[in-house]
């Protein structure tokens, strides 16, 4: 886990994948300094990542966009991936399932799937053979 002593909604414990762990472990580490991202003063952590991350998105060759958006975009993947959102908001440490909500936006072909599905079901109810009318209970 990674834990947040300062998170906005208090402190918190983030758990972080393998693959997350191992790609942290990869940063080389400066001697004395406890923090992975560090900033120039000695033993200081990193405070403004708006530089590091302008350079991310132009090595990435993506459009600008904000640290935050990376939020957002991982609620968009644990809609599209099916998670619930209780899940979702566990993940982005919200407590109120409605901020999470506006964090979740399903891609297109989720919904373009679900509205076939839908479609395909009311076309099934439609073509099928009317049940024959009751005559009520018998004698």
């Amino acid at each position: 886990v990674i834990s947040l002593a300062d998170a906005k909604g208090g402190p918190r414990d983030v758990p972080i994948t393998d693959r997350v762990q191992r790609e942290l472990s990869q940063i080389p580490r400066i001697a004395g300094n406890p923090y992975v991202f560090c900033g120039k003063k000695n033993g200081a952590p990193l405070v403004n990542v708006a530089k590091p991350w302008r350079r991310v998105l132009t090595l990435a060759e993506i459009e600008p966009a904000r640290v935050h958006d990376l939020r957002h975009t991982v609620g968009s993947i644990g809609v599209t991936a099916g998670a619930s959102l209780p899940l979702i908001g566990g993940v982005l440490g919200h407590k109120n399932p409605m901020t999470t909500q506006r964090y979740a936006h399903p891609s297109d072909e989720p919904i373009r799937a679900t509205s076939s599905a839908i479609a395909e079901y009311v076309a099934d109810a439609l073509d099928s053979e009317p049940a024959e009318p009751s005559s009520g209970p018998s004698d």
